[in-house]
């Protein structure tokens, strides 16, 4: 299998490839889009760094611009089987996770009836692949009920649990409603929210050794093979963080889909 992978955001272009080196070991990662004849399964990757432009219609970024392209990349070279798209579905004002992934691949799915040409709407409807993180990857990576540490006497984070404990409830659920009142003033939106939750267990958990600021220096934290273990037991065991369980369940479908 070839894919064609996009990425929204600048953290996840360094952090998708280290997980997929163990959930897909058998993949290359190549680096040009025309590399893609070498290998019978390899991916290509391409992130929009998570630039945002002209938002209408529930906040369209211009990453989808970039599925278009992608799209027409495969065309192109006609090689690609798949496109793959790991975005979020952040600024969608639903509280239900389902629906809030499920208003987010429309959107992205109008926006290519309305915007690309008649050859590449109709190779979307093969091609492509919406993974949606819910709200986003920090919301995953709060799924690690090891970051929460015994004894904490950080008055920060123990507001922070006791408004919402992430160790016992499903991260794709915290909302707005959740926010403690110290940072209320702060804090627009979920994704500030879960990204201000996630740096400030880290900076415990790791006596502020990670940086998570830092995005070069931080994703290794999250890529091992431990981390995302633990990501997969909260999935499989709480049935929590059901978008990431949905990513995995793709994941496994290609091994699958190779070993047939």
């Amino acid at each position: 299998m070839r894919l064609y992978i996009i990425t929204e955001g600048l953290f996840e272009s360094y952090l998708y490839p280290e997980w997929l080196k163990l959930l897909l070991p058998e993949y290359h990662h190549i680096t040009k889009v025309n590399d893609v004849e070498q290998y019978e399964n390899c991916y290509y990757m391409f992130s929009s760094k998570g630039y945002n432009a002209g938002y209408y219609q529930m906040g369209i970024p211009a990453v989808y611009n970039t599925i278009i392209n992608g799209l027409k990349d495969i065309a192109n070279y006609g090689l690609y089987h798949k496109l793959m798209y790991l975005g979020d579905s952040e600024n969608i004002p639903l509280a239900n996770p389902h629906e809030c992934i499920a208003r987010r691949k429309n959107i992205i799915y109008n926006y290519i009836q309305e915007n690309a040409e008649k050859k590449i709407k109709q190779l979307s409807e093969s091609k492509l692949k919406l993974i949606i993180q819910h709200n986003c990857i920090e919301t995953w990576l709060l799924g690690n009920k090891k970051i929460v540490r015994q004894n904490i006497n950080d008055s920060d984070v123990l507001n922070l649990l006791s408004s919402y404990n992430i160790k016992n409830n499903d991260p794709e659920n915290m909302t707005l409603d959740n926010v403690p009142e110290f940072i209320k003033d702060s804090i627009k939106t979920i994704p500030q929210f879960h990204k201000y939750y996630l740096r400030k267990i880290i900076n415990l958990a790791t006596k502020g050794q990670i940086n998570t600021v830092n995005i070069k220096s931080s994703y290794k934290y999250f890529s091992n093979e431990s981390y995302l273990s633990a990501l997969r037991t909260r999935f499989i065991t709480d049935s929590h963080i059901k978008s990431f369980g949905y990513f995995l369940k793709n994941t496994e479908s290609l091994v699958n889909h190779n070993n047939q």
